[in-house]
């Protein structure tokens, strides 16, 4: 749920105040690497945990 959350605040983010400035596209691909991960734990959020 929370990874839900932090994709739509970064989503906005990203289109407003990076893509803006296209001289400096570090943040731009780390925003994009972020979202990927957010998207990897929101699709797999049933992940079977392992008890000892």
């Amino acid at each position: 749920m929370a990874s839900i959350v932090l994709i739509a605040v970064l989503i906005p983010i990203t289109l407003t105040v990076q893509v803006g400035q296209m001289t400096t596209l570090g943040p731009l691909f780390k925003n994009v690497a972020l979202l990927g991960g957010l998207l990897f734990f929101s699709m797999n959020s049933n992940l079977n945990i392992q008890k000892q």
